[in-house]
């Protein structure tokens, strides 16, 4: 071994090429590596192709050096080089890619081009070695890399070249040079790099790439218009709500098409963008409508979004199935309230049927405002929707909704007896303030009719003064004995909840600094008196459908 090593050191000495060529041959892996880089050093013309070949050497380092060698050679090596990477061995047109890469120089520019572009080739050259057509394109990945570093080295010389592979339909091309200039940083690239991002509109990856490499050149939108095409390539769509409306025309079809893709992500955007701002466009129903039986829950609620965006009537039919059948509640509730932009009496229905089945979670002003939307207002209480829209009120009621009082409103005005029992069960269960009941008096005085208040007074309402809470009892202990004085069931019933009503835990007084006093209030007077009169009336029991006898309410 050490003789062989001599020998090298001896024809490194001498300059014999010829020798060094010969080594490359050699059955020791140890003696064709330093052959290879002694040949580096010495730089003779003579030894390029042979180098070229030791680039498919069985041993790593040999290839390594041969490499290497190569790169030392420099100027004298390029043309066989650029010829090597047409070659059959997948090795081979790696080491060269990467060689060319380092000796650099204008004349490597149109071959790297070709390179990074020839991904494929290894489905067309052949395997002499066995190798499966998996290992070529892992090995063409590797070749498009080194190319892509080699034009990124080269630098701004490469960027005239470069600039007119971005006119290629290739995206995958255009995506790598777009890339390579965006590295380069030269201010050349920024009109032929934005007039990619037109072209190429609805390719997700190129639009994205060409976006970061705009900003990495420092360039900012000039007009509206610039501005969609760069928010849209970032998939910023809440942003493009910012935009005119005529300037945001050029992402439409780019954001139908994005309506087919498949990820999820990206038809969700998508979806999200045709809901947002001004950006909704009657050519996008009929794909939205088709995205609301899509398998992704957050596509069909961004569907169901953009649908009510546009308001178009088209597809109040499918609204209506997902407001009713979706098995996601967000979507059930996005679709409900896109029917009431959409605004169509077909909906009336089946919004406050989607309302019933959704009871927690498509909250009552919601609805309220959708039926509003539409212009539906309950006339004739012969409707079904009627009946619907009253059964969904009266559970507001009865479950302490954050919209308690305004739907106490609706069904005042709506006099509709069948609430009564809900609406007295809410009055009695705490003490109501002076002012939030003259607010609802009205709506009350329609409901209660001669007994309105009776009830009130009797449910024990509260007055504010500057620093301090009053309760009228005096004026309840009155209401209570007029009560006496009526019978009838509808009397009977309030003198149940009378004697129903519990002792509350109260704010009794609040100092000039803020401070509260407070402490149990008792009802246990009103409530002897109301049992003693039930137990002289026979103790007869609570009868909600004495409410609904609207001549009952008459005195």
């Amino acid at each position: 071994m050490g003789i062989f090593k001599l020998n090298v050191k001896k024809l490194k000495k001498k300059k014999d090429v010829e020798g060094l060529i010969k080594a490359l041959k050699h059955k020791d892996w140890k003696i064709r590596e330093d052959a290879a880089k002694v040949l580096g050093e010495i730089g003779d013309k003579e030894a390029v192709e042979p180098l070229i070949q030791a680039m498919k050497d069985d041993d790593r380092d040999t290839r390594r050096n041969a490499m290497l060698a190569l790169e030392k050679i420099g100027k004298l090596a390029v043309e066989p080089l650029i010829k090597a990477l047409d070659n059959k061995d997948a090795d081979i047109r790696c080491g060269a890619v990467e060689a060319l890469g380092e000796i650099g120089g204008e004349e490597t520019i149109e071959p790297l081009i070709q390179a990074m572009k020839d991904r494929m080739k290894a489905r067309q050259l052949v395997d002499t070695r066995g190798m499966s057509l998996d290992r070529y394109l892992e090995y063409n990945r590797y070749i498009n890399s080194e190319a892509k570093k080699a034009l990124i080295k080269i630098g701004k010389p490469a960027v005239p070249q470069l600039i007119k592979v971005l006119k290629s339909e290739e995206s995958d091309v255009v995506g790598d040079t777009v890339d390579i200039l965006g590295n380069i940083g030269d201010e050349r690239a920024i009109k032929p790099l934005f007039q990619v991002l037109k072209n190429f509109a609805k390719e997700p990856y190129i639009r994205k790439t060409v976006a970061k490499a705009l900003d990495r050149l420092g360039w900012k939108p000039e007009n509206d218009k610039e501005k969609v095409y760069y928010l849209f390539a970032l998939n910023k769509f809440k942003k493009l709500a910012t935009v005119e409306k005529k300037a945001l025309i050029p992402a439409i079809e780019p954001l139908i098409q994005m309506l087919k893709d498949e990820d999820n992500i990206v038809r969700s955007g998508a979806a999200k963008a045709l809901a947002l701002g001004e950006v909704g466009d009657e050519r996008a129903v009929e794909p939205l409508i088709q995205m609301l039986k899509d398998e992704n829950k957050w596509v069909r609620s961004g569907a169901a979004k953009a649908l009510g965006k546009i308001g178009d009537e088209r597809a109040v039919e499918s609204l209506i199935l997902a407001a009713l059948k979706d098995e996601d509640a967000n979507v059930r509730w996005w679709s409900a309230k896109a029917l009431g932009k959409v605004g169509d009496e077909r909906a009336v229905e089946s919004l406050i049927l989607a309302a019933l089945k959704d009871k927690k979670y498509i909250r009552p002003g919601y609805l309220i405002d959708a039926l509003r939307m539409i212009g539906w207002t309950p006339k004739d209480n012969q409707e079904k929707a009627w009946y619907l829209y009253v059964e969904f009120l009266i559970w507001v009621v009865e479950n302490g909704d954050s919209l308690i009082e305004d739907t106490i409103l609706i069904l005042g005005d709506m006099g509709e007896k069948k609430a009564a029992d809900s609406v007295v069960n809410w009055l009695f269960k705490y003490s109501k303030d002076i002012y939030n009941i003259s607010s609802m008096f009205s709506a009350l005085k329609n409901l209660f009719e001669d007994y309105t208040d009776l009830i009130l007074k009797t449910a024990c309402y509260k007055r504010i003064g500057n620093y301090s809470y009053s309760y009228p009892l005096d004026e309840s202990i009155d209401a209570l004995k007029r009560l006496y004085d009526i019978g009838g069931p509808i009397s009977t019933n309030i003198l149940h909840k009378v004697a129903q009503k519990k002792d509350a835990l109260v704010i009794k007084e609040a100092t000039q600094y803020g401070k509260a006093i407070s402490g149990e209030l008792s009802f246990e007077p009103l409530r002897e008196m109301a049992k003693k009169e039930l137990e002289q009336r026979g103790n007869p029991p609570y009868d909600p459908s004495a409410y609904l006898d609207k001549e009952a309410w008459k005195l």
